[in-house]
């Protein structure tokens, strides 16, 4: 120590150090501290003290009581003790710690570093690089300017990056985080978290916890991970993994990807041609409106196209599949799936199992693959293939043309829906055609394939 030093009084004092490099005790009362140019030593010891470093790399430590420490220029150490204490650490690299108390802390300009101890802390990086922890309680803090690290600690906290690529760790408890500008990545760890991304390209996971994550802008990464949580991906093209858990995943505007991973998830695509998988779990998928791929994976899955050209697989599991509005393909996979084209001239195929295939409105083709499988060519012009096994090929009385390419006598049934009118099998015309049998009745046709019209009778209907 080159300056002086300078012990208080049991009053309240007011101490100026020099130009040197000085050491200022307050003493008991409330005493206020003025350290000037020089690296300084200031402690303010109990009492509500003020402590001023000046110009140079200072140490301040306010000690007991409710304190406000102010670095000023230089690279300062500001230490809050007990009290509720106001940390201030002005221009240049500073360290705050805020110790026990609910203290306020400012970076200001500089790569500030901030530790808030056990009490109820706000903290405000401002300008520069900062790096914050919050520690023990439900803290608050504010990035700023810059790329900051900012860190909840225990309890139930507040994270706001703002400006910037910043890093947001909740730590445990039931945490707010806000992304705001900038690429930043957000980690809610323990506890059932809130975040939100903001403007820029963000990842955010939600940790362990019932997480509820919303990417807001740009093209953002969303991971709920553990527990049953709640993705939003907003506007851009957005990735969504569910994890574990039950969770709901929104993709929003923009051509997103949802992942729902295990257990039973809700993905639903929206706006744009989104890819989604449901995963393990009895899933549901809607695509919404774009031309949507949609795969059930593992489980029972119920899969809906909605709107636009989409392609949708059931995998494994006894599926559902419901086209919707546009030419869609629908592909049920292994097990006893049901799928339904709905509007538009669709392709369907039942694969593996026992199926339940309906083309609904349009000229839609049928492939009922291995099974016993039901057909429902429905209206319009379609095509009915069973493949291996003893199917049903069912149609209506509407108007329809429904061509089927592998009847199977003595194997297959053909299966009318009257309704309410009486029908047998006298009443239908059956005439041969090449290689063909034309089978008319009402305002329907169907067309047998590579049949002959002599080994049909009324065991083949079902009236």
């Amino acid at each position: 120590m080159d300056g002086i030093f300078n012990p208080g009084t049991p009053g309240d004092d007011t101490i100026e150090g020099s130009a040197n490099n000085d050491e200022l005790r307050g003493g008991p009362g409330n005493d206020t501290l003025y350290g000037l140019a020089g690296s300084d030593v200031l402690f303010g010891l109990s009492g509500h003290d003020s402590l001023f470093g000046g110009t140079g790399d200072d140490l301040l430590d306010g000690g007991d009581g409710d304190d406000s420490l102010q670095g000023d220029q230089g690279d300062d150490v500001l230490i809050g003790d007990d009290g509720q204490d106001y940390l201030d650490g002005w221009s240049g690299d500073d360290r705050m710690h805020g110790g026990n108390g609910d203290d306020v802390m400012l970076g200001y300009t500089g790569d500030d570093t901030m530790t808030g101890g056990s009490g109820a802390d706000q903290m405000f990086g401002e300008d520069g690089n900062d790096d914050m922890d919050g520690g023990l309680n439900d803290d608050l803090l504010v990035g700023g300017y810059g790329h900051d690290r900012i860190e909840g600690g225990r309890g139930d906290d507040e994270l706001y990056g703002e400006w910037g690529n910043d890093i947001l760790k909740g730590g445990l408890g039931d945490d707010l985080m806000y992304g705001d500008q900038g690429r930043d990545v957000m980690d809610g760890g323990e506890g059932n978290d809130q975040m939100f991304g903001g403007v820029g390209d963000d990842t955010m996971s939600g940790g362990e916890g019932d997480d509820l994550i919303r990417g807001e802008g740009n093209n953002d990464t969303l991971k709920g991970e553990e527990g049953d949580d709640n993705l939003f991906g907003d506007y851009g093209a957005d990735v969504l993994y569910g994890g574990d858990g039950e969770d709901t995943l929104v993709g929003g505007q923009g051509d997103d990807r949802l992942f729902g991973n295990r257990d039973a998830d809700e993905l639903f695509g929206g706006d744009g041609s989104d890819e989604l998988a449901g995963g393990t779990g009895d899933d549901t998928l809607k695509g919404g409106s774009g031309n949507d791929t949609l795969h059930g994976n593992e489980g029972d899955d119920a899969l809906y196209g909605q709107r636009g050209d989409d392609d949708m697989h059931g995998s494994n599991g006894d599926d559902s599949l419901y086209g919707g509005d546009g030419e869609d393909a629908l592909y049920g996979g292994y097990g006893d799936d049901t799928l339904r084209g709905d509007s538009g001239d669709d392709f369907l195929q039942g694969n593996t199992g026992n199926d339940s295939l309906d083309g609904g409105h349009g000229d839609d083709v049928l492939h009922g693959g291995q099974g016993r499988d039901i057909l429902t060519g429905a209206e319009g012009n379609n095509t009915l293939t069973g493949g291996v096994g003893d199917d049903t090929f069912s149609v209506g009385l509407g108007e329809s043309v429904n061509t089927v390419t592998d009847y199977q006598d003595g194997h297959d049934k053909i299966l009318i829906e009257r309704e309410d009118l009486e029908l047998d099998f006298s009443d239908l015309m059956l005439s041969q055609e090449d290689s063909a049998v034309i089978i008319s009745a009402a305002n329907f046709q169907i067309i047998l394939e590579d049949t002959n019209v002599d080994d049909l009778d009324a065991s083949d209907f079902l009236l």
